[in-house]
C-alpha cells in the first residue's frame, strides 16, 4: 500500500507502462500458484446454513452502512483516479511517486490508528474520518494550486484512507451481528462498485469541467456521507454503550438473524 504505487510510478516512467503491467501480470500468476500449492483448502458454508443476501441487507443499519461506504469510494476514487494531473496542476508533475509514498505511508499510520481507536468509539473514528476527507478535497478546491498545501493535504488524505476500510468492516459487523460473512462480502462488493463509479465520475468530469473541479466533486460526495453518518446514529453509526457487557459478541456462525430483521 505504501510503496507499491511509487514503485510502479517509477518503474512506468523508466521501462514503460506496457512492461509494467506485464510485470505485475507475471507476479499475480506467481502468487495465485503459490496460493493454489500453500494455502490450505477451506470447506465452504452448508447451503441450509447459508443465509439469503436480501434478509442481511434489511438488519437495521446496514442499508447506511453500505451507502456510505461506496460514496466513500467513488468521492475517493473521483481524484484518486486522476491524482497525476491534478499534482501536476500544483507543479508536483515531476514529483508523483514521491507524493504517492508520502500518501501511502500516511495510510499505514491510519491503519495503525484504527486498530487503537475503533473499538473505544466506532462513531467518532468514523464521523472524524469522513470529515477529514471532505475537508482535504476542500483545502484541494481551494488552494488546489500551492504544493505546500496539496502535499500535506495528501498526507492527511492518505491517513484517513488508511482508517476508512476497517471502520465500515467494524459498522458493519456490529450490525450484521451473526450474519457478519454475508455482510462483509456485501461491503466488498460495494467497495468495488465504488471504485468503477469514482473513477467513471472522474474521468467526465475531468473531459467536461477540468482536473480542477474534481476535488470539489469529491467534496460534495464526502460531505453528503458525512451527512449520512451522523443522521445514521442507532444502528449504523452508534455511540458506544455505557455499559460494556451491553455490546454484542460477533458470532459469524450463529443462529439465525430473522430476529434482527
Amino acid at each position: 500500500m505504501a510503496f507499491g504505487l511509487p514503485l510502479g510510478t517509477f518503474v512506468g516512467d523508466l521501462i514503460g507502462w506496457r512492461y509494467t503491467f506485464a510485470a505485475m501480470a507475471a507476479l499475480a500468476i506467481l502468487v495465485m500458484v503459490w496460493v493454489v500449492a500453500a494455502v490450505p483448502r477451506f470447506p465452504g458454508e452448508p447451503a441450509q446454513d447459508r443465509v439469503p443476501v436480501r434478509k442481511v441487507l434489511v438488519l437495521p443499519g446496514i442499508a447506511a452502512i453500505l451507502v456510505a461506504a461506496f460514496a466513500f469510494e467513488v468521492g475517493h476514487m473521483n481524484l484518486y483516479t486522476y491524482v497525476a494531473p491534478f499534482l501536476g496542476r500544483a507543479g508536483l508533475g515531476g514529483h508523483v511517486g514521491a507524493v504517492l509514498l508520502v500518501f501511502g505511508v500516511a495510510a499505514i499510520t491510519g491503519l495503525w490508528a484504527a486498530g487503537v481507536l475503533i473499538d473505544k468509539n466506532l462513531r467518532a473514528v468514523v464521523l472524524g474520518s469522513l470529515a477529514a476527507f471532505a475537508a482535504c478535497m476542500l483545502a484541494f478546491g481551494v488552494a488546489g494550486l500551492n504544493p505546500v498545501v496539496v502535499i500535506g493535504a495528501a498526507a492527511f488524505w492518505g491517513f484517513t484512507l488508511g482508517m476508512a476500510p476497517t471502520m465500515f468492516q467494524a459498522a458493519s459487523a456490529k450490525a450484521a451481528d451473526s450474519a457478519t460473512d454475508v455482510a462483509q462480502s456485501m461491503l466488498v462488493t460495494v467497495l468495488n462498485v465504488g471504485m468503477s463509479a469514482g473513477a467513471l465520475t472522474g474521468g467526465v468530469a475531468l473531459e467536461s469541467a477540468g482536473v480542477g473541479s474534481l476535488a470539489w466533486i469529491s467534496f460534495a460526495i464526502f460531505a453528503a456521507a458525512l451527512l449520512l453518518a451522523i443522521l445514521a446514529r442507532r444502528n449504523a453509526f452508534p455511540p458506544p454503550s455505557p455499559n460494556p457487557d451491553d455490546e454484542r459478541v460477533v458470532n459469524p456462525r450463529a443462529e439465525p438473524v430473522e430476529e434482527h430483521a
